[in-house]
């Protein structure tokens, strides 16, 4: 994702300070401008906002750490091709090609290249967040990759949950609601 001259069209060193500095500052007022602006897509081709999704971004960042936040960008610097040349499952990479996040040719071409098995779909004019605005396109897309993709697994790659035939234990006690022994008090 960062320049380098492995990758000559990656992020520049600015945009990654953009983003400490941002996370250091106000970061009540810097989580709202990325919902706003490149996460969402909302100031690209006059797309209507939603104050609803651009809320529940900023109530999720607000709620994370902000050591965290900051630490992430460190993980952004790192080259991951040699993690990437190790996975041998079939991998679909969607891509909004109007992301401003990741930039298409910041990492994009060359991760699917890395990758042994794996397949890009890009979509025009979508933004960073298209998981969130474009649902109803990507949702069926991602499904039609899981059902062609739904060989047989190597043995022990996942555990066949069994349904429950009796509840679980419970850890704790709820209190009586009838006024006895600790509970609230009756009609209230």
């Amino acid at each position: 994702m960062y320049r380098s001259e492995e990758n000559p069209t990656g992020q520049a060193p600015e945009w990654f300070e953009a983003i400490r500095a941002g996370v250091l500052g106000n970061r009540s007022q810097f989580y709202r401008f990325v919902a706003e602006n490149p996460f969402y897509g909302y100031k690209l081709n006059g797309t209507k906002p939603s104050e609803a999704v651009i809320a529940n971004w900023w109530r999720q960042s607000m709620a994370g750490g902000a050591l965290a936040h900051y630490a992430t960008v460190d993980s952004w610097l790192e080259d991951y091709s040699e993690d990437l040349k190790k996975i041998t499952v079939p991998v679909l990479v969607m891509h909004g090609e109007a992301d401003e996040v990741v930039p298409f040719a910041s990492s994009v071409p060359r991760a699917v290249n890395l990758l042994k098995n794996g397949s890009l779909k890009t979509y025009p004019g979508y933004p960073h967040g298209m998981l969130t605005t474009h649902a109803d396109v990507l949702n069926p897309d991602l499904l039609s990759f899981i059902r062609h993709n739904n060989g047989p697994r190597p043995e022990g790659a996942y555990v066949e949950l069994q349904p429950l035939t009796t509840p679980p234990p419970s850890r704790h006690r709820a209190p009586a609601c009838d006024g006895s022994s600790g509970g609230r008090r009756p009609g209230v």
